[in-house]
């Protein structure tokens, strides 16, 4: 959200928040250039005023990875086109701002898809990607889907890396910068692989949580999409979320739009649970809510800790713990969500999958309408909660949703750490595309001398 007047090509006078409203700041100046030429200027000037750069999309990281009090603010909605899609049908080449559900519409004219995404489509590619966003499945994170990118650097130099680069300096900027955190420069441009569009029945099945967890991991050798979710306090039932890949026509209206119920409805379903809802659509559509969902439903906040694949099933035991432990405290005015979901593995420097597939817990407060997010005081109970618990399993926080991790939790839980700040000390030695949340993830703490 922003508002001001014309200033020096930016905006002045401005007050930016995130979806969800908890995080708040003031830029200098936003400015939304529409070509890659403006982001350069803006960037130039910005190191001649000794001033920091923050990159803006949707603003639907609950983090404060996009705070930065004073700085020049960069949007770029202004730069967010189809550039094309490739001979091979196997690659798209867009501009960074483009909006996840703009991509998606794009591809389907075109007949392809991306491979996997999360529920939600309204974030732009450069911040789903900086932040390793996720869907669920067989797939890595929406990061490990680039295969080339053009990145502006601190000096205004724009860098196009790829898989294929072989200079090893600029090499590392195609390795680390594909979930950059915002770090390392501005991504204006990447290149996407892509697959030929599919379908995907979705099926809904309510289950005994106790039942289900047994069960996890045959289902996910016999499913390829899996996802499940409960309530606490509201009983012993979970919701699992299975996907499959099929040829059969879409339902009536989608998994948009459903006009007909399903036949299925009542029937026993992947894990001996009851199907409660069946549809089948093109893959997007049967992997994330629609524009106008996204828009009616109610604010909230959320916190997500990836943990070893393996290490699930007892950091589950010890969270349900925990919970038990806190009900007393727990306000029955607001819905709490825990969910899990699934990564594949990568070879992305700062991605929680670095040569390992992680296993997603979610904690969700619901607020009570679209104007309102969860209780922070609620949600700090859980979420600081679960932090905690998954820090004996090696936890580390999505970059882009709320926590309250440090440097010593995070310097020692990634392999290429040391290399990631080496190289953006070396790409941005002034700290140009620094916050105070990056510091406090990146940067020692410092000890005051008596």
């Amino acid at each position: 959200a922003v508002g001001g007047v014309q200033l020096y090509g930016g905006f002045a006078g401005l007050r930016w928040s995130d979806w969800d409203g908890r995080q708040v700041c003031r830029p200098a100046q936003y400015f939304t250039p529409g070509s890659e030429e403006e982001v350069v200027r803006v960037v130039k000037q910005a190191a001649a005023e000794g001033s920091r750069v923050k990159v803006v999309g949707a603003g639907h990281s609950f983090s404060a990875i996009a705070l930065s009090e004073g700085a020049h603010f960069i949007s770029l909605d202004n730069y967010r086109k189809f550039i094309r899609a490739e001979a091979d049908g196997q690659h798209v080449r867009v501009q960074g701002g483009m909006r996840l559900f703009e991509l998606n519409e794009e591809l389907e004219k075109r007949g392809l898809a991306l491979r996997n995404m999360g529920a939600t489509a309204e974030q732009s590619l450069a911040g789903v990607t900086s932040t390793g966003t996720h869907g669920t499945g067989r797939d890595g994170s929406i990061s490990t889907f680039i295969r080339g990118m053009r990145i502006i650097t601190a000096d205004g130099v724009v860098h196009e890396v790829s898989r294929n680069t072989t200079d090893p300096k600029e090499r590392e900027l195609f390795d680390a910068g594909r979930v950059g955190l915002g770090a390392l420069g501005v991504v204006t441009e990447m290149t996407l692989a892509v697959v030929p569009l599919f379908k995907l029945r979705l099926q809904t099945i309510s289950i005994g949580l106790d039942h289900l967890l047994p069960q996890l991991p045959q289902l996910l050798k016999d499913h390829e999409r899996v996802q499940w979710y409960y309530f606490p306090f509201t009983g012993e039932n979970a919701t699992l979320v299975v996907r499959t890949e099929t040829t059969e026509p879409k339902s009536p209206g989608g998994c948009w739009n459903i006009t007909t119920p399903s036949p299925h409805i009542g029937e026993e379903g992947p894990g001996g649970g009851t199907i409660v809802g069946d549809c089948t659509d093109v893959g997007y559509k049967a992997m994330t809510g629609s524009p106008p969902h996204y828009e009616a439903r109610s604010l909230y906040t959320e916190m997500e800790m990836f943990v070893p694949a393996e290490h699930l099933a007892e950091a589950i035991k010890d969270f349900r713990a925990y919970q038990d432990k806190v009900e007393p405290q727990h306000n029955k005015s607001w819905s709490v969500f825990t969910g899990v979901r699934y990564v594949l593995q990568d070879d992305i420097w700062m991605s929680p999958q670095y040569r390992g597939p992680s296993a997603v817990l979610s904690t969700i407060v619901q607020g009570h309408s679209e104007h309102e997010t969860g209780d922070p005081t609620e949600f700090a109970l859980f979420a600081k909660g679960m932090e905690n618990v998954t820090a004996k399993y090696g936890g580390v926080p999505h970059w882009g949703k709320m926590n309250w991790a440090a440097y010593d939790d995070v310097a020692t839980r990634y392999e290429r750490f040391g290399d990631f700040n080496k190289l953006r000390k070396r790409v941005d030695p002034a700290g140009m595309f620094m916050n105070d949340y990056l510091t406090r993830l990146l940067e020692p703490p410092t000890v005051a001398l008596v």
